[in-house]
């Protein structure tokens, strides 16, 4: 599983829109597309058997139609079966690791998700390099924040070095170090701005 697919997988990256974007690169149909998303749904509401017939009910397609679809989908390796708690249980990581294999192959250096990405690769690497352990998906939500705040690189390997050193092993530990050292104004101005929200809201509510 490369970075995109990790991201993919942590919600970092959309990945209805990745999809939307890119089904055709993979051999796919739209109809097809549009059955894997409703998988993904399923599974982002922790359903992890497929329902034939409901999910018949929420397309165009028949129950034989449909199964037909997802036995093709399970022979092209976009989705995984297999028995789980006495049930058969599917999986579309194999969708996502193909979808990330595309994305990285399209790459282009000055697009925003790459250059994401690129800064996700290097702080996880630390990360997995100083913890001694995989960075997890909650892991890579609380890097991908610290991100888009526009922290620095240095900023973030300095925390997770100083977690390390205290033997802290948790990204959380991390993440309060890179908040206390937020310059003032920017604590400040965060408290103000949920201050006026609750104001507002207080005001206007109907």
């Amino acid at each position: 599983m490369n970075n995109y697919s990790k991201l993919i997988k942590s919600k970092t990256l959309s990945f209805s829109e990745s999809l939307i974007k890119n089904y055709h690169l993979m051999g796919l149909n739209e109809i097809e597309c549009v059955i894997l998303i409703k998988l993904s749904f399923l599974i982002d509401n922790k359903y992890s058997i497929i329902d034939i017939k409901n999910l018949s009910n929420n397309t165009s397609l028949t129950e034989n139609k449909l199964s037909t679809l997802i036995m093709s989908l399970v022979e092209r390796g976009f989705i995984e079966l297999k028995m789980a708690n006495n049930r058969e249980e599917f999986s579309i990581d194999k969708t996502i690791d193909k979808l990330g294999k595309i994305l990285e192959s399209n790459s282009d250096d000055s697009n925003i998700d790459t250059i994401k990405c690129s800064k996700v690769d290097e702080v996880t690497t630390y990360f997995e390099q100083l913890f001694n352990k995989p960075c997890m998906p909650s892991d890579l939500l609380t890097i991908n924040t610290w991100i888009t705040d526009d922290i620095s690189i240095d900023l973030m390997k300095d925390a997770i070095k100083q977690s390390a050193i205290q033997k802290k092993f948790n990204i959380r530990y991390a993440d309060a170090i890179i908040k206390s050292k937020k310059p003032r104004k920017e604590i400040e101005s965060s408290y103000e701005d949920d201050e006026i929200a609750k104001i507002l809201n207080s005001t206007y509510v109907k």
